[in-house]
């Protein structure tokens, strides 16, 4: 009881005391870090999670498929495709992924693993051309709309005018007219 009382006292004191020392300038020690006790078994047990995290993740990387290491490789980008694993490849299949041209990297890239897979087997750049023509028709050029501007004058204008209307829908209104007033897309 005494004991609580005297170290409360002192701890009143101290806080006191280093109040007073701050109006001057003078800044307070950092207080001391506690650390917990550590016993033999919590190290054991710390070392044994460590270990089965080392063998799980030993486990997912012999797991990988090869093909999705084809896959990854082609769609990174060239300056972080070294950081890449390629240890589920084998030395021959590691020697003709790394002679890859990038096109052929390009084509693997836009390809299934199912087509990285093929590829791999036959150690030849397999394309699977229907899945790269969907790839290039579901994004349309904006360029070539405003290229195909018609040869007469007050074609032209409509068209410009149309493309317009179509990019910036909200400066428009119902009637065609512009907009005195638009709102702000932010």
């Amino acid at each position: 009881m005494i004991k609580k009382f005297l170290m409360y006292a002192w701890e009143l004191f101290a806080g006191l005391l280093q109040g007073i020392m701050s109006l001057f300038g003078f800044s307070p020690r950092a207080p001391k870090q506690q650390h917990d006790n550590l016993g033999r078994e919590d190290i054991a047990a710390a070392e044994a999670e460590a270990r089965s995290d080392a063998a799980a993740a030993e486990l997912v990387s012999k797991i990988r498929a090869p093909e999705g290491v084809v896959h990854e490789y082609a769609v990174s980008p060239s300056d972080s495709r070294s950081s890449i694993d390629l240890s589920p490849l084998s030395p021959e299949e590691q020697d003709w992924l790394l002679g890859l041209s990038d096109g052929e990297l390009a084509m693997l890239a836009a390809s299934s693993e199912e087509t990285c897979r093929q590829s791999l087997s036959a150690r030849k750049v397999a394309v699977n051309v229907r899945r790269l023509r969907e790839r290039t028709e579901d994004k349309p050029n904006p360029v070539s709309a405003v290229l195909r501007i018609p040869d007469q004058e007050d074609d032209r204008w409509q068209h410009i005018s149309d493309i317009v209307r179509g990019q910036y829908p909200s400066l428009f209104g119902d009637r065609g007219g512009p907009v005195l007033k638009p709102r702000c897309r932010a």
